[in-house]
């Protein structure tokens, strides 16, 4: 479905980095994505004994299964092949670390620890590969494990033949890893986890959460890169060592043992992983990587040797195939035919962050037993598995059923059997006895194909096209509402413009994403878990407020207008300097209040939107570069603001949607504002269109209002309101009626066809320093898990 730059949805556009990005600050970014990660791991970890680690995890076994590259040897792809340890006769492992020199420095136990791994013969058919310094030039982070372990079959370095010891030294390749490894030479200040500070081992140490986040940005590149249902990190600290488990829930970390007593166990740990299933070391194998040179890559390829410039999803799954990354078929249960379908992908075009939660990502794929070359949308994820959610594709199937329009077809769909995190729920809880809350989610892995590959709605043309989407949407959302369904996440990249069916040209919006919706027979009076739903940037003031509550229609058309805001602050021309932009959008989109005995609540900029009904930004104007009309937000009819040039529609909308937002905060006890809404400019429109006059007869509405009369309350005077008034304008959030009148009677005036700016202008301007705090909230992700 989509190509959005925004978390967790199955139709969103490839980036590399995270979503809703407003800094450029690359530096601030990695630390506020890190602090962001290690929020996200609050009371997800465990500490257990070594015994206990391997005995879990890793149960003794005699048989040796060869790596999972299924002998594809990468020569000329950047890799070589190499040496091919020696196995361990019999079941003796003997100490490798004992000897050893003392360290001098973290770059020398890199190099001692290479040479003593591999040289000890632990794990036949891999390397252990020393890569401080050379990132992987595919990945923009630019960020290298110490050392890592790698099939031999792909050992990312050219060998130095002069050599005569064991280190091997070279390239970060985060595609083919098979375990990182990291080195700090303090035992304490280096160590992400604390022993004394109980069974969870969380510290408040400075230097040992930066520690920690590290860790997990490098676990998150490794679940982007390749498919797994877990992974296993080794810590050598100082001459002490930890090894750690990551799944989609939680961590399981060991205790701090001594290499030089038991030194012979974490041997005895890699002995095992190399000869361990593939599904024990965390493969998840319904996904198999293809060789450049198989039947499917060659199809793949062929598929757009010759792409149309009006192709964009042909367009966009080349994108994809880019050599430098693993292309991959993936595997995906049809819950309907109870077959399995196979589908051809390349380069994630989406990938949410973050390591544990639903970590979606999308592709743009083929299916194998298509013979046409029809692109489809396949969505990876690890849904939230739980009794009062439907599968996505089961929502999907209900809406088609009840024929709501703008939503996406569902191909197939269904979970990926045996990979949950069940039993890591189950061991938490063991390890835990008495703990009644287990605050690790249950997640399933899931597929979902859909027909729809949408482009995001970033990309609108002009004002209205972005306006025609968001219409689109609200039609769905309120179609689906009227047969018991809400959506409960709204958000930028769950609105997609998608090509108008038939004849003519023009796009449309989709609502897509659905996996987060519920059946509202089976709402509760609080949420089902003490979690937000939603994406953070684009929820409503009362959902920031209240984790617990339980979403409703304002708390969605609150959504869309937020969503509406973003996009138009963005893409649009309006009197907010191009320099201050990033800043706006961090304070009105990431923002958060932070507080001591609760989680954060919505930030002040949405806030004081909401309840003073006015969009303020004094704050963001400079003495020159800016076209002076008024302190509120205000679109511009094109680039410049000619003072002969009519008032953009869009103003009125977003001015009334405001005033009913704000009569709807202050009912529930903010106090009233008075506010002057400017009234239409006296100038004609010239030169623009009536995007309704292309609409009319295409756009679904609901069935109750294809007749669409009467009028939408609106506030016009500057006076404080009685309670009536206030309860007049927020009537129309109750219903999706209001909104839905509103903006067709904005497409029934005239727009102008060049409104959108040159330039993205989240890409302009810097974004001053974030507040220093420890509880951000979920900052370009989704918030449930």
């Amino acid at each position: 479905m989509s190509t959005n730059p925004v978390s967790d949805s199955p139709h969103k556009a490839y980036i590399s980095k995270s979503v809703f990005v407003t800094a450029t600050d690359g530096k601030s970014d990695l630390r506020a994505k890190r602090a962001e990660l290690r929020k996200k791991m609050h009371l997800k970890t465990t500490i257990m004994t070594l015994e206990d680690f391997e005995k879990e995890f890793f149960p003794p076994s005699a048989q040796f299964t060869p790596s999972p590259v299924d002998g594809y040897r990468a020569n000329g792809h950047g890799m070589t092949g190499n040496r091919n340890a020696a196995a361990v006769p019999g079941d003796q492992v003997k100490n490798p670390f004992k000897g050893l020199d003392a360290f001098t420095s973290e770059r020398d136990m890199y190099k001692k620890l290479t040479c003593a791994l591999n040289k000890a013969g632990l794990c036949p058919g891999y390397t252990f590969v020393s890569t401080p310094t050379r990132a992987d030039p595919t990945d923009e982070s630019k960020l290298e494990a110490d050392m890592g372990l790698y099939p031999d079959e792909a050992v990312p370095v050219h060998v130095d033949s002069t050599r005569t010891d064991d280190l091997v030294q070279g390239r970060m390749n985060w595609s083919w890893l098979e375990m990182f490894i990291e080195c700090k030479m303090d035992p304490t200040a280096g160590d992400p986890f604390d022993d004394g500070k109980g069974i969870g081992g969380e510290t408040d140490t400075e230097s040992r959460n930066h520690v920690l986040g590290q860790i997990l940005s490098y676990a998150e590149l490794v679940f982007h890169r390749q498919h797994r249902t877990h992974q296993y990190v080794v810590l050598f600290l100082g001459t002490f060592a930890r090894i750690v488990r990551i799944d989609r829930s939680g961590m399981f970390a060991t205790k701090k043992f001594s290499c030089a007593e038991h030194g012979d166990k974490l041997a005895d740990f890699f002995r095992h992983y190399a000869k361990g299933d593939p599904r024990q070391r965390g493969y998840d194998d319904t996904a198999v990587r293809l060789k450049p040179d198989s039947a499917e890559a060659e199809r793949m390829r062929d598929a757009v040797k010759e792409v149309a410039e009006a192709d964009y999803v042909g367009r966009q799954f080349r994108r994809t195939l880019d050599e430098r990354w693993s292309w991959w078929k993936l595997a995906v249960p049809d819950s309907d035919t109870k077959k399995v379908r196979y589908f051809l992908v390349g380069k994630p075009h989406f990938r949410a962050p973050g390591v544990i939660g639903r970590t979606t990502r999308g592709y743009i794929a083929l299916a194998e037993d298509d013979e046409n070359t029809t692109f489809v949308y396949l969505k990876d994820a690890w849904r939230v598995d739980s009794d009062d959610i439907d599968q996505e594709g089961v929502t999907l199937a209900r809406l088609k059923e009840h024929k709501v329009a703008y939503v996406p077809t569902l191909i197939c769909h269904g979970d990926l059997a045996g990979q949950d995190t069940s039993s890591t729920i189950a061991l938490w809880k063991t390890c835990h006895p008495g703990e009644k809350d287990c605050p690790l989610k249950a997640h399933q892995h899931y597929r979902l194909v859909v027909k729809e590959v949408g482009k995001p709605l970033d990309e609108f043309t002009n004002g209205a096209e972005l306006i025609t989407a968001i219409l689109c949407a609200v039609s769905a959302h309120a179609q689906a509402y009227a047969r018991g369904i809400i959506h409960r996440d709204i958000s930028a990249g769950n609105i997609l413009l998608y090509p108008k069916p038939g004849k003519g040209r023009g796009w449309r919006g989709l609502l897509n994403d659905w996996e987060l919706a519920k059946n509202l027979a089976d709402r509760k009076e609080k949420g089902r878990q003490p979690d937000r739903t939603g994406t953070w940037q684009f929820m409503s003031v009362n959902s920031l407020d209240k984790p617990t509550k339980v979403i409703t229609v304002p708390d969605e058309l609150e959504s869309f207008f937020h969503v509406t805001v973003y996009n138009a602050v963005r893409l649009l021309c309006h009197n907010c300097p191009q320099g201050e932009v990033p800043q706006f959008l961090h304070d009105y989109f990431d923002d958060f209040t932070p507080h001591q005995t609760k989680a954060p609540t919505c930030g002040s900029v949405k806030r004081s939107a909401m309840t003073s009904r006015q969009i303020n930004i004094d704050g963001y104007k400079s003495d020159k570069n800016y076209v002076d009309v008024g302190s509120n937000l205000w679109f511009f009819w094109s680039a410049g603001n000619s003072p002969d040039a009519p008032v953009h529609p869009l103003n009125e909308v977003l001015q009334t949607l405001l005033s009913w937002f704000g009569a709807y905060y202050a009912l529930q006890g903010a106090q009233a504002i008075a506010v002057t809404l400017p009234s239409d400019s006296n100038v004609s429109a010239t030169g623009g269109f009536h995007p309704m006059d292309a609409l009319q007869g295409d756009i679904v509405l609901p069935d109750e209002m294809m007749a669409l009369g009467g009028e939408t309350q609106t506030e016009q005077k500057a006076e404080r309101e009685s309670r009536e008034k206030l309860k007049s304008l927020a009537q129309n959030l109750e219903t999706h009626h209001a909104m839905i009148k509103l903006l067709v009677g904005a497409l029934k005036k005239k727009w102008p066809e060049d409104d959108r700016a040159k330039l993205d202008q989240i890409q302009t301007g810097s974004k001053r320093p974030a507040k220093a705090t420890n509880d951000r909230p979920s900052k370009k992700s989704k918030i449930t898990q």
